[in-house]
């Protein structure tokens, strides 16, 4: 048990660390396709990173809206190749990959408040996080605490 905690908090913090520049990647892909210019991102700490254009695209909302979806796509890929050939030590991966995932499809989506309503950008942001969250820990977060609390050699499946 205390090798699969260990795993899953490695898991956890990889990708925590991993997933700021993964979404700032995408508000950049996205507005170089859509035609900005002059793009560059600070990360003023260690949650966040935060991109500017010095020519801003036309329809910059989907430049805010792209860097969760985007990342969010990328993770929940990875989590379904996890899925689609798993090992009894890929239920960590699985579980953090899809929550990850979820979480920035939430966020992108509260990250349009940018566009049409910055004053509401932080609790759309969390609304947003928290409801993007649920999917994956209704779904994996059985299997990931039966996971933990298995028992012997036995191969688990997902």
């Amino acid at each position: 048990m205390k090798q699969k905690l260990l795993d899953l908090a490695i898991t956890a913090a990889v990708w925590f660390v991993v997933i700021a520049p993964l979404h700032e990647f995408w508000h950049y892909q996205v507005g170089t396709w859509m035609g900005g210019q002059g793009f560059y991102v600070t990360y003023p700490d260690f949650l966040s990173g935060r991109c500017f254009w010095t020519v801003s695209p036309p329809n910059d909302w989907i430049v805010y809206l792209m860097g969760g979806v985007g990342a969010g796509v990328m993770m929940l890929l990875l989590a379904w190749r996890a899925l689609s050939s798993p090992t009894r030590w890929d239920e960590d991966d699985l579980f953090v990959l899809a929550l990850f995932g979820g979480i920035q499809i939430g966020y992108g989506l509260g990250e349009l408040s940018l566009a049409f309503r910055p004053d509401l950008f932080w609790p759309c942001a969390i609304a947003g996080s928290v409801l993007g969250s649920l999917p994956a820990a209704l779904w994996r977060g059985p299997k990931l605490a039966a996971w933990i609390f298995e028992t012997g050699n036995a191969e688990s499946s997902p």
